[in-house]
């Protein structure tokens, strides 16, 4: 029996009063955000026409393990006969720069996952609870200095056998994101996919907001039983 577990950082669609519409081109109908000001700071990005910006991931909150996103760790729990970590991965679906104006394409990149991992594997003496930890660090690719993406927290996973019929099996994170962008967790097992927790960026956060913080601060949680 198999349990997957994993935690997406993404750009919504709509983040009010920050995303635009862009309204012609290759991506007209999509959604970016600007380039920040203070970003221009940097002399590497100087050379970035005045209205370039960042394709946001187009959606809401979505149960889908392929939605897209900025940084995803997903983790593969074998919960018998002995509960183990039996695969990782730490994905993101690239960065898409782009005219908000006219909507033409200027360059995509994929962010740098070599900061994700989930770490300290632990397997009570009974074997009945598993817990793993997960850390994540990414940034923008196309930006010279920009600020990272970060979430960490704990994974635990509890098996209650019953003494007749089917056990339930208990999943529970407890970890804290960061100030931006909108983050969620979900937990699949037999088919049946239940959301941790969802988290959209507090109002009036930006981007830029990462760079005031140093690591996630915003304390989230959740528990699902199957």
């Amino acid at each position: 029996m198999a349990l997957t577990v994993w935690i997406n950082a993404f750009i919504p669609l709509t983040v009010p009063g920050y995303t635009v519409l862009i309204p012609a081109g290759q991506h007209r109908g999509k959604t970016a955000v600007p380039l920040p000001g203070v970003a221009r700071m940097n002399p590497l990005n100087l050379l970035k026409p005045p209205d370039t910006g960042y394709l946001t991931d187009q959606r809401t909150f979505s149960p889908m393990q392929n939605a897209s996103c900025r940084m995803q760790s997903l983790a593969d729990l074998s919960l018998a006969p002995t509960p183990t970590l039996s695969r990782q991965a730490h994905t993101t679906s690239g960065t898409t720069e782009v005219n908000v104006v006219t909507g033409a394409q200027l360059n995509f990149g994929n962010a740098v996952m070599t900061k994700c991992v989930f770490s300290n594997v632990s397997v009570s003496a009974t074997k009945t609870i598993i817990s793993v930890d997960v850390s994540g660090a990414a940034s923008d690719p196309l930006v010279s200095a920009a600020a990272k993406i970060t979430y960490e927290g704990r994974f635990i996973v509890t098996l209650q056998p019953a003494s007749s019929g089917a056990g339930r099996t208990i999943v529970a994170f407890s970890g804290k994101i960061d100030v931006f962008p909108a983050f969620e967790a979900y937990a699949q097992l037999g088919g049946v996919t239940k959301m941790l927790f969802t988290s959209p960026p507090p109002p009036g956060n930006t981007v830029v907001d990462l760079a005031k913080h140093f690591g996630p601060t915003r304390p989230v949680a959740g528990s699902v039983t199957f």
